[in-house]
């Protein structure tokens, strides 16, 4: 969903396995790319992250390799707790910015609106965008996420995984 970026964003890059795009991830230094621990590549050498992108279709400006992953020590992969990991380029990323860290323990505030950005599967056609786009979503506290799944008939992960 959301609506066109209509221009690449500089923090926001595509995160390729073997030239095929798995998932976006954000700058968050000029050599460290932040994302999910399930966009994780079974070989290291087959990573490709691409800056510089809003059409992920045309040749993307700037591709970099990666030199070392860090997953969060308690990724859970059946219930996806703790979904982040760190990629380590081979070289720093010159001329685009990467994005603040938020270090302000009271943001997101609860209901709070959220800006998200990248090339998210899309409800009309099921598949992922070919272009950047942005959406603004409600952050929903963990505990009422959870709430919500079993009040529509899903699982919630437990407390303990």
């Amino acid at each position: 969903g959301g609506v066109e970026t209509g221009e690449a964003v500089d923090y926001a890059v595509i995160i390729q396995h073997d030239g095929s795009f798995v998932c976006g991830g954000v700058l968050i230094a000029n050599d460290i790319v932040l994302t999910a621990a399930e966009c994780k590549a079974s070989v290291i050498d087959s990573y490709e992250i691409l800056v510089g992108v809003y059409d992920r279709t045309e040749v993307p400006p700037v591709t970099q390799s990666v030199v070392k992953e860090l997953i969060h020590p308690d990724y859970d992969f059946l219930n996806q707790d703790n979904d982040i990991m760190l990629l380590k380029l081979n070289e720093s990323i010159v001329g685009y910015d990467f994005i603040e860290m938020n270090d302000d323990p009271e943001v997101p505030m609860d209901h709070g609106m959220l800006n998200y950005t990248g090339w998210g599967i899309m409800e009309d056609s099921e598949e992922f965008s070919n272009v950047l786009r942005t959406v603004e979503i409600v952050y929903v506290p963990r505990d009422e996420c959870y709430d919500s799944l079993t009040n529509v008939g899903l699982e919630a992960p437990s407390e303990s995984d």
